[in-house]
């Protein structure tokens, strides 16, 4: 996968929807949550489809990074 990203030229990385397949798969990486459920309300076409499917494993990490910090808090 990275293999492939990186061969993209400029004017791919610029295509409206690879621009928005790497942005939602970097907000993936990083865990930001906001970015990842902004992106996915704005995805184009039939995107938020295709989204659905890892919805579940993002929310679950979030609310595992949430229960770390409230532990750690208290």
């Amino acid at each position: 996968m990275t293999k492939t990203i990186v061969e993209l030229s400029p004017e791919e990385r610029e295509d409206k929807y690879i621009s928005f397949a790497l942005n939602l798969s970097s907000a993936c990486v990083e865990n930001n949550y906001k970015r990842f459920f902004k992106l996915y309300k704005e995805a184009p076409r039939m995107a938020s489809y295709l989204i659905d499917l890892f919805v579940p494993r993002i929310r679950k990490s979030a609310i595992n990074t949430m229960i770390k910090a409230y532990v750690l808090y208290v």
